[in-house]
């Protein structure tokens, strides 16, 4: 639980400032589970739901700080969904990982 959203955190952290000190704009995008909104609930993962909360609470609380830096963040929660849907996000997760390869290059 406290190892994913820690270091979501540190990383986030660690880009925003760097984008922040360039005056560099920038989109993060974070993934969490359907569980891990307000508006629904789920048993036997507790302790993912909690990891996934704080996610979003991140998103949602940096979104606000970082705005007038023009640095967005959105989380998506894809949830179950046809596989059509699944190759996209699984797409979209390899230009990610990618992108983040190459930042540093």
């Amino acid at each position: 639980m406290g190892s994913s959203c820690k270091a979501l955190f540190f990383c986030t952290l660690a880009l925003g400032k760097k984008w922040i000190a360039r005056k560099q704009p920038g989109t993060i995008l974070n993934i969490v589970a359907s569980y891990a909104s307000a508006n629904s609930g789920s048993g036997f993962v507790v302790p993912s739901a909690c990891a996934k909360a704080g996610v979003l609470a991140l998103t949602r609380s940096l979104a606000v700080e970082w705005a007038r830096h023009h640095i967005r963040l959105n989380a998506i929660a894809p949830g179950r969904s046809p596989l059509k849907a699944h190759g996209l996000v699984c797409c979209l997760l390899k230009d990610l990982e990618e992108r983040a390869r190459n930042y540093h290059r």
